[in-house]
């Protein structure tokens, strides 16, 4: 194999350690942002395993032909432990920001949408108020005749 197809598959096999780290990273940190039980994180860990597995391996095929040998994988983890190594702390700040903000904007868009579909079913509440108002009176007629009944059938026990 010729230096500079050595020196490509080399650089391009870091790299792809890297993003295969860095993606990694970024879905821990997003699952681990809320409250899962452990079930919940060996899934979430097999997803992303299953969903990272294509592209890395068709950023092999292109850069190496598909040939998988030790120093490929040797590569990708050097990629991914210079990734851990140098950047992990600081991306891990980032994306927590962005998560928070990302978080906070789905958070006013949900009140957003919470009193618009107040307003909007504002009149069908009133209607059924309005009719629902007579059931009511003879709930709470009914509620205080049970009470009178129950009040009388305690005192005839005594």
């Amino acid at each position: 194999m010729p230096l500079e197809k050595q020196l490509i598959v080399l650089v391009s096999s870091v790299a792809l350690g890297w993003v295969a780290a860095a993606f990694y990273h970024f879905w821990r940190v997003l699952t681990r942002s809320g409250r899962r039980n452990r079930l919940w994180a060996a899934l979430c860990d097999f997803l992303v395993w299953f969903l990272l597995l294509p592209p890395v391996f068709a950023g092999l095929v292109l850069v190496n032909n598909g040939q998988l040998r030790l120093y490929v994988f040797l590569l990708l983890l050097l990629g991914a432990a210079f990734y851990y190594r140098f950047c992990a702390r600081w991306l891990e700040r980032f994306w927590r920001g962005c998560l928070s903000g990302l978080f906070g904007v789905l958070g006013w868009a949900g009140r957003i949408c919470r009193r618009l579909v107040a307003v909007l079913f504002w009149p069908v509440q009133l209607v059924a108020a309005v009719l629902l108002w007579p059931l009511r009176l003879i709930r709470r007629a009914g509620a205080g005749l049970a009470g009178l009944a129950g009040r009388i059938m305690n005192k005839g026990k005594k």
